[in-house]
């Protein structure tokens, strides 16, 4: 077995391990409140510490979610510099013993500040003449995920940037998805 793949299997099993102790516990302790097993000092105590996990197990998703997100960014830069060097050979979707990762790369653009110069240009751009835009720019919001998306389809059909948009940056990302086949393979396989 190759070195990261026992790596995604140990973490699979100590998460499973961890989820199934907890979970135990938390029936375990359900149970003893619903037969009123606990006084209200205990119960007191058992909600405190239900609060406690609460924000606990938040933080745990939220520094979970940002390896993965790190993770995604290194696999979708990787593969970007792969496809500088050799397009014939690029993989779109890169897949792994339990899962698949697709990676991709948009082109995030500075939006720039109402009433600016360069927004009125986007304005034009897009069909609202500056004439009709006096007094209102600050109500004029463009949307981060819209303009991404536009810039990166102009990007890729090699059309020029709109005006107005004078600055863009790569966004790395990698979309991951559990395979179908999730049991790692054994050695009679």
């Amino acid at each position: 077995m190759q070195p990261e793949v026992k790596i995604a299997n140990d973490l699979r099993e100590k998460t499973r391990a961890f989820h199934t102790e907890l979970y135990d516990f938390i029936a375990e302790t359900q149970e003893a409140v619903a037969k009123l097993g606990l006084g209200m000092p205990d119960l007191v105590d058992m909600g405190l510490l239900c609060r406690e996990m609460e924000v606990f197990f938040d933080e745990m998703r939220k520094e979970v979610k940002s390896r993965k997100e790190l993770i995604g960014k290194l696999m979708a830069m990787y593969v970007a510099q792969q496809s500088l060097n050799d397009t014939e050979k690029l993989e779109v979707t890169i897949k792994g013993e339990l899962g698949t990762g697709t990676p991709d790369v948009k082109l995030q653009p500075k939006i720039p500040e109402p009433g600016s110069p360069e927004f009125m240009d986007l304005m034009e751009y897009f069909g609202l003449p500056r004439n009709r835009l006096a007094g209102i720019e600050d109500c004029m919001r463009l949307s981060f995920n819209g303009m991404r998306d536009l810039v990166t389809d102009l990007a890729e059909k090699g059309i020029p940037m709109p005006p107005g948009v004078v600055k863009t940056w790569p966004i790395y990302t990698t979309r991951f998805r559990r395979r179908k086949r999730t049991e790692p393979k054994t050695n009679e396989e």
